[in-house]
């Protein structure tokens, strides 16, 4: 399920989320939450901001296979909303890392991250 009630997003954001979100949902059983970041989650995003996704998985590494896949899937969805020129960056990273580890960008996405999809255990 995807709540986006605490931050202003556009449209085209929105709907670029909600995609976003039921594709990983679907095709990538590691996927534990997903997390937005950054100008957008803070509220003080302009127009050159891009869309910084964090997505956590539940994998002992981050391989060359996960990015393909979260590659493949970000532009599914860019596609099917014919903006393929949008700028959104995804940042995969491990459960173990996220909780665990306090370097820049887990930093980051826990200090002003919002969540906007998890898993349901």
């Amino acid at each position: 399920m995807i709540t986006i009630k605490q931050v202003a997003l556009s449209f085209m954001e929105e709907q670029i989320l909600k995609n976003l979100s039921n594709l990983i949902e679907k095709e990538i059983s590691e996927a534990v939450e997903i997390i937005i970041f950054g100008s957008r989650a803070r509220g003080d995003s302009n127009e050159n901001s891009d869309l910084d996704v964090a997505i956590i998985l539940n994998v002992p590494r981050i391989d060359k296979e996960i990015w393909n896949r979260l590659w493949n899937i970000k532009w599914k969805v860019l596609e099917s909303l014919d903006t393929e020129e949008f700028p959104i960056s995804l940042f995969p990273t491990t459960l173990r890392d996220f909780i665990s580890k306090d370097f820049d960008i887990e930093k980051v996405i826990k200090k002003e991250g919002i969540v906007i999809w998890e898993r349901k255990s």
